[in-house]
């Protein structure tokens, strides 16, 4: 798939938000969204950028990612509660969406929206997990999390399709969104700069090992 095609998709799922009335169906246009944000992002980085500097620019967006992350937790999230003037804090709304695991009678009067809500905080332990693993530079390969974290952009995302029309959302909830999205970038940048290095280290052995690729394919 070359870039031009999810470049070309991605003002789609904001024009079919304008028309769709059920929230649940806006949550899934939205999550495709974030999903092409990602994917559109990194194919720039890499095609865009030299390698030498993706290998920095992707520091960077992790730094920026966690910094995104944990300023996100004191701010506003949604336009609510009394905690602060503006809105629900960062750190109260996840007790918020958690909160099915212990309510069971609100699991099982909105499932759907429960399960919804559920997955959505527990991509909090993947931030954790995926920033840990990649700022330590003995633990840097991307491969393993490329897909936990482009799901987990995708489900922060779909929350925008949620509130489309009613606009509750606040600061803190964009920037822990922006947070998510910035990691996956991170993560697929480097994901897509280490196939391409395989690729090319794979073809210059194919050309150059004549006699001796052949008989290390040997049994």
């Amino acid at each position: 798939m070359t870039l031009a095609t999810p470049t070309m998709l991605l003002p789609v799922p904001v024009a079919t938000l304008y028309g769709i009335e059920h929230p649940f169906v806006r949550m899934w246009v939205a999550a495709a969204a974030g999903a092409l944000i990602v994917l559109v992002a990194s194919k720039l980085i890499c095609k865009k950028s030299p390698a030498a500097s993706q290998i920095g620019l992707d520091r960077a967006l992790l730094w920026a990612a966690s910094i995104a992350y944990v300023v996100s937790w004191f701010l506003p999230v949604i336009e609510d509660g009394w905690t602060l003037d503006e809105g629900v804090p960062g750190w109260q709304a996840l007790r918020v969406v958690l909160s099915p695991l212990w309510e069971h009678r609100e699991f099982l009067d909105r499932p759907g929206f429960s399960l919804a809500c559920i997955a959505t905080g527990l991509t909090n332990l993947l931030m954790i997990a995926v920033l840990g693993h990649l700022l330590i530079p003995r633990l840097s390969s991307a491969n393993g999390w490329k897909h936990w974290v482009a799901l987990a952009a995708a489900i922060n995302a779909s929350w925008v399709g949620f509130d489309w029309r009613d606009q509750d959302f606040r600061i803190g909830y964009y920037l822990w969104l922006l947070s998510f999205l910035l990691l996956a970038i991170a993560v697929w940048t480097r994901g897509v700069r280490t196939g391409q290095k395989g690729a090319d280290g794979v073809g210059r052995y194919s050309r150059s090992g004549g006699e001796n690729s052949s008989a290390l394919a040997s049994p």
